[in-house]
């Protein structure tokens, strides 16, 4: 069994290699479709690994955060309060299409 590590602040377990396999392949399917942007994640991990942020507005997200920002989950989005949202269903129209 690989070796678990701890994940700050709630102290749960993952397993770093796993995270690891599940971050590279969802490189692979993001390169396929959209190659600068995977680029563009690329160089700012290699970023965020080679500097510390001193930003108040920037957050690291732990791997487990990363992957679930990457599913349908995600798809969901809301601004306002209930019934006062900016965004409703009668407003929005079809979601733009990726150039290429």
């Amino acid at each position: 069994m690989p070796e678990m590590a701890t994940n700050s602040p709630h102290r749960l377990p993952f397993d770093a290699a796993a995270a690891s396999t599940a971050y590279r392949s969802a490189l692979e399917v993001i390169s396929a479709v959209e190659p600068d942007v995977a680029g563009a994640i690329r160089s700012e991990l290699a970023d965020q690994r080679a500097s510390l942020k001193l930003i108040a507005s920037e957050n690291y997200a732990s791997p487990a955060v990363l992957l679930t920002m990457g599913t349908w989950l995600s798809d969901k989005y809301a601004e306002g309060t209930i019934g006062h949202g900016r965004h409703t269903t009668e407003a929005a129209g079809p979601a733009p299409m990726p150039a290429g």
